[in-house]
């Protein structure tokens, strides 16, 4: 008789314990992670943008860095001055971003650079670059 209330007792035991999850454990989890999603998801949005931002601006530098070299294949005179030679320039310019020199920047035929202020602004930000003569490179 001990002996089949002790199986009793271990039957009931192992029925109360079981191996899984319950619905209400797993309903807290998925609620937490809808939370953490839901105030992560607009961060990522603005860190996406602000990323994409970044790489256009980079890619512009490039390009700008490397008009002496296009005004000496060229054999001509490139000029940074507004936003109407943009249209001049021998790479496309992004339309999101605008250009402001405090005097006409140029490259000439030999490779040389005058030198100037080169101001680059995408909606509220705004970047200013010292274009240093001979060879005037943002980067």
């Amino acid at each position: 008789m001990s002996s089949n209330l002790i199986n009793n007792r271990n039957i009931l035991s192992a029925s109360t314990h079981s191996n899984g999850f319950t619905i209400l454990e797993l309903l807290v989890v998925m609620f937490f992670f809808a939370l953490i999603s839901g105030l992560a998801l607009p961060n990522l949005s603005k860190a996406y943008s602000s990323w994409q931002r970044k790489l256009v601006l980079e890619e512009l530098l490039m390009n700008i860095s490397q008009l002496n070299r296009e005004a000496i294949s060229q054999n001509s005179t490139i000029e940074l001055s507004n936003a109407d030679s943009v249209s001049k320039l021998p790479f496309l310019w992004p339309k999101e971003w605008s250009m402001q020199t405090q005097s006409p920047i140029l490259f000439y035929a030999n490779g040389v650079c005058n030198g100037g202020v080169l101001i680059l602004t995408n909606g509220s930000i705004v970047n200013r670059y010292d274009l240093q003569a001979p060879y005037c490179n943002p980067i």
